[in-house]
C-alpha cells in the first residue's frame, strides 16, 4: 500500500516511476483526488490519501478514456475495460495492458487494442483462416486467410475478403487488371493469373477461353463445323457487324464478315452460309468465307424480325408487328425466295425464339406464355400448343425426341416430347437465375443463367434437379451453342467464350 501511495504522489506531480507506467500529463485534479485521464495507457490509481478516501480508477486500455466505477462488495473498484483493483495492483512493470489479471500486448489477437477485443471471434465474408492483430491495435486479415478466389482489397476489416480474385479487374491480386492480350482470369485455388484460359483448375474442371474480348455488345452466336459467328448489335447503320473466329481461336483478332448493318440481331449458320436478321426489317446471308461486304438480302419489309433458325433447305424467322400486335413465323429457301417469303403461321401474340427439326418449327410465345409448334410446310394457320401456362418462356432447342426451353420468369428448364406431352412438360431444373439461351447435344442440355453469370448443364434424361456448372463468373451470358467438343456463349461484357466439354 505504501508503494501505491508513493506512486500516486509521483504521478500527481508529473514524474514517472521506472517500475510503474504513469503518464507525465496525468492530472491529479483538485483536492488531491484524480478526476481525469488521458488517452493511452493509464496507471490504475492507488488511494489518493485525502479525507474522503477517494481513489484513482483509470482504465487500462488502448486509446480509450477510463471512468471510475463503483465499488463492489469486496471493496475493489471496477472500470470500463474490465480491469479490477487486483489487476492494477498486480500490474507492476507491465508494458502493455492489464486484462483480467494478466499483462497482455496491445497486439494480442484476443485483446487487440483493448481488453476483450477478440479478432478470432469475428465472422467475416469469405474469410476461412485466422485473423491477426496489427501494430496499430486493429484486426487484420492475412492473405492466406481468405477463401480461395477471394481477397481483401479495402481498408475496412469488416468487409472480410470482399474482392473476387478471379475477375478481370482483380486477377490473383488487388488491382491486377487483365489486359486485352490476355483477356481472361484463369486458374484455381493455388492461384489465378491473366491468360487465354483453356487449362484445368485444381479440381480438374476445364476453364473457359475468351475467343474474342473487348467487343461492342456481341449479341447472338452460331457455329458451323469450323467457326463461330456473332452479331454486333449496334443500331447505327455504320456500326453493326457480323464477325467470325475460328473455333480454335483467332488471337483475339476476329474477322469482320460484314459491316454497315443496321442492328443485326439473331444469327444462324449452316455449311454454306451465315444468316441474320436486322432492325431494318431484313433477313440477310453471307458465305462463311466472306462476301466482299455485299451480303445477299433474302427478305425485306419484315416487321421487327426477332429470331432465326435454319435447316438443310430453308431459313425460318419470327416477326412481331408492334402496331397491330400480330406475330408470324416466316420461311424462305436458303438459296433465296425472290424477297417473297412464306408465312407459315400468323399469331395474335409475340413469338420469340425458335428451333427447327426435319418436320416442324417450334417457338416460345412471349404473349401467351406457351411453347408452340407448326409443320415446316405450314399448319393451316393452326399451330399446336405443346405447353401452356409457362412463365416467360425464352430460349428453345430441339433434338430428335424432345423440345427444351428456359422459363425466365420462374427459373426453370423444361422439356416436352416433340409429339406432345399432354401439356405436362418435365422440369429438368428449377431455381435457376433467369435462364436465357439453351442448346442441346446427344446427351446434355446446356443453358446460360443471366442472373448469376453461370453456364449450366443437365442430362437430357434428367439430373435430379442438380445441374452441373460448366462455367461461372460470366458477365450476363446470353446466347449459347454446342458442338461435339465444346460449349460457346457470348456475354454482354464484350466476350465470346468457349469451354471444352468434360
Amino acid at each position: 500500500m505504501r508503494q501505491c501511495i508513493r506512486q500516486w504522489v509521483l504521478c500527481a506531480v508529473g514524474f514517472a516511476s521506472s517500475g510503474w507506467g504513469c503518464l507525465p500529463a496525468f492530472d491529479a485534479g483538485d483536492g488531491g483526488s484524480a478526476d481525469g485521464a488521458v488517452a493511452g495507457r493509464h496507471v490504475d490509481g492507488a488511494p489518493s490519501g485525502d479525507s474522503s478516501g477517494a481513489s484513482l480508477d483509470a482504465t487500462v486500455d488502448s486509446g480509450t478514456q477510463g471512468e471510475a466505477g463503483p465499488k463492489d462488495g469486496a471493496g475493489s473498484e471496477s472500470a470500463d475495460g474490465g480491469a479490477s483493483t487486483s489487476d492494477r495492483e498486480a500490474g507492476g512493470s507491465c508494458a502493455g495492458m492489464m486484462c483480467s489479471g494478466s499483462c497482455v500486448s496491445p497486439t494480442d489477437v484476443h485483446n487487440c487494442g483493448s481488453c476483450g477485443h477478440d479478432c478470432q471471434s469475428l465472422s467475416l465474408p469469405h474469410v476461412s483462416g485466422p485473423l491477426t492483430c496489427g501494430a496499430s491495435g486493429q484486426c487484420t486479415i492475412p492473405v492466406s486467410s481468405c477463401a480461395p478466389g477471394w481477397g481483401h482489397c479495402t481498408t475496412n476489416v469488416d468487409d472480410g475478403c470482399e474482392t473476387d480474385m478471379t475477375s478481370m479487374a482483380n486477377c490473383g491480386s488487388c488491382g491486377n487488371y487483365c489486359p486485352l492480350a490476355a483477356p481472361i482470369c484463369t486458374g484455381g485455388a493455388s492461384g489465378y493469373a491473366c491468360g487465354l484460359g483453356g487449362g484445368c483448375d485444381d479440381a480438374g474442371a476445364c476453364q473457359p477461353v475468351a475467343l474474342a474480348a473487348m467487343l461492342n455488345t456481341p449479341l447472338y452466336a452460331a457455329i458451323d463445323s469450323t467457326s463461330i459467328y456473332w452479331t454486333i448489335n449496334v443500331t447505327s447503320s455504320s456500326d453493326g457487324a457480323v464477325m467470325k473466329c475460328s473455333e480454335r481461336g483467332c488471337n483475339n483478332n476476329p474477322t469482320t464478315l460484314v459491316s454497315g448493318q443496321n442492328g443485326p440481331g439473331s444469327i444462324a449458320a449452316d455449311s454454306t452460309s451465315v444468316y441474320w436478321t436486322t432492325n431494318g426489317g431484313t433477313v440477310m446471308k453471307c458465305g462463311p468465307g466472306g462476301c466482299n461486304n455485299n451480303p445477299t438480302m433474302l427478305a425485306s419489309g419484315q416487321n421487327s424480325p426477332v429470331r432465326i433458325a435454319v435447316d438443310s433447305t430453308s431459313v425460318y424467322w419470327t416477326t412481331y408487328d408492334f402496331g397491330t400486335g400480330v406475330g408470324a413465323v416466316m420461311k424462305c429457301a436458303a438459296g433465296g425466295c425472290n424477297d417473297n417469303p412464306t408465312m407459315l403461321v400468323s399469331v395474335s401474340s409475340s413469338p420469340g425464339n425458335l428451333a427447327v427439326d426435319s418436320t416442324s418449327v417450334y417457338w416460345t410465345s412471349y404473349g401467351t406464355n406457351a411453347v408452340m409448334k407448326c409443320g415446316v410446310d405450314g399448319c393451316n394457320n393452326n399451330p399446336s400448343t405443346l405447353a401452356s401456362g409457362q412463365q416467360s418462356p425464352n430460349g428453345i432447342a430441339v433434338d430428335s425426341t424432345n423440345v427444351y426451353w428456359t422459363n425466365n420468369g420462374d427459373g426453370t428448364v423444361m422439356k416436352c416430347a416433340v409429339g406432345g406431352c399432354n401439356n405436362s412438360p418435365t422440369t429438368l431444373a428449377s431455381g435457376q437465375q433467369k435462364p436465357n439461351g439453351i442448346a442441346v447435344d446427344s446427351t446434355s442440355v446446356y443453358w446460360t443463367n443471366n442472373g448469376d453469370g453461370t453456364v449450366m448443364k443437365c442430362a437430357v434424361s434428367g439430373c435430379n434437379n442438380s445441374p452441373s456448372v460448366v462455367a461461372s463468373k460470366q458477365y450476363f451470358p446470353t446466347n449459347i451453342a454446342v458442338d461435339s467438343t465444346s460449349v460457346y456463349w457470348s456475354t454482354t461484357s464484350g466476350r465470346v467464350m468457349k469451354v471444352a466439354k468434360r
